[in-house]
């Protein structure tokens, strides 16, 4: 009894830098969404509480249970129409057809810079609570350039509607916070090798939105080329893969019956290509790597006109450059 006395101190350290060190990688392990035990132990190391809220002027509201507020770092977007990505992001950037959109990722010099704004050091381990799109976006962006974040996610939140955590499959369940789906894929979008606006009868679009809008209306920060959307299907929604409250994932094999009454069996797909049109990358996503985590290497993400990207494939910012179509996807 003693001997476990002594040794629970060490034991706890090195639970604790296992947990740190996970979230240092670019891969994103099993420990980048931490649950509110993980949580208690980070806060006790002085770890920064950045909170991300949607709306101007909203206020921090029951950021974390017993976290001094003076630790809390408020953010938020200039206007509703803001994302989080342009609210920190160069303004503009020149098109090739010399159209203006937000950059879609700063430099590492930029992003220190804006960093240092809100008191946060490149060494600071960062806790990001409040909207879950925002603070998924914000600690992936901080890893992304050396920095050390955790998404801090309470299943039992009243407030946690959408899930915006990435998922991977185990027998009978689908775990919130493993980020290691089917993630051998590494292909790069390009020029070259974009799903873009072309339609052929191997690439299907499912706009998985509970509400569908117009083609070529403008939702949010995203436009999409003509054509995407009204040759997208409505049958496949984001809250069939949660349960009735919209507060957790179903079962895995509920959502792989979903997946298969809409996408086929994943062993028969060929070389079709499902492609989820959203106006939300963090609704996009639920569904692409619970598909992924599910056998359907072949379902990608097709987030908006606004934003280009040229990143690996299991990457969140796994965009199609539209109307720019080269070879079609291997």
């Amino acid at each position: 009894m003693r001997l476990k006395k002594a040794l629970y101190p060490y034991l706890q350290m090195m639970f604790l830098c296992f947990c740190i060190g996970s979230v240092e990688a670019v891969q994103f392990q099993s420990q980048w969404i931490v649950d509110s035990i993980g949580l208690k132990e980070l806060l006790k190391h002085q770890a920064k509480v950045v909170y991300l809220v949607k709306k101007p002027n909203q206020m921090p509201r029951d950021v974390i249970p017993g976290t001094d507020p003076r630790r809390v770092i408020p953010w938020q977007p200039r206007n509703e129409d803001d994302s989080f990505a342009i609210r920190v992001f160069s303004k503009s950037l020149s098109y090739p057809m010399g159209r203006k959109y937000p950059k879609a990722m700063p430099n590492r010099k930029q992003w220190t810079a804006s960093m240092r704004k809100l008191g946060i050091d490149q060494g600071d381990l960062i806790i990001a609570v409040g909207n879950k799109e925002f603070a998924t976006r914000f600690s992936r962006t901080v890893v992304e350039y050396g920095g050390r974040a955790v998404v801090y996610n309470d299943a039992t939140a009243d407030n946690l509607l959408i899930p915006y955590s990435m998922v991977d499959a185990v027998p009978g369940n689908i775990e919130p916070g493993n980020f290691s789906a089917r993630n051998s894929n590494r292909q790069r979008l390009s020029l070259k090798n974009s799903v873009g606006k072309r339609i052929d009868a191997r690439t299907r679009f499912w706009d998985v939105r509970n509400e569908v809008y117009p083609t070529g209306k403008k939702t949010k920060s995203y436009v999409y080329a003509q054509g995407t959307l009204s040759n997208a299907s409505n049958a496949l929604k984001y809250i069939d893969l949660l349960v009735d409250d919209g507060a957790w994932y179903r079962p895995a094999d509920e959502i792989s019956a979903v997946l298969t009454s809409h996408f086929g069996d994943p062993l028969e797909q060929g070389d079709l290509r499902h492609v989820i049109v959203c106006d939300s990358e963090g609704l996009s996503n639920i569904v692409m790597w619970a598909a992924r985590s599910l056998g359907y290497d072949n379902v990608f993400v097709l987030a908006g006109g606004l934003h280009e990207f040229t990143m690996d494939s299991n990457n969140h910012r796994y965009v199609s450059l539209m109307g720019k179509v080269g070879s079609p996807l291997k």
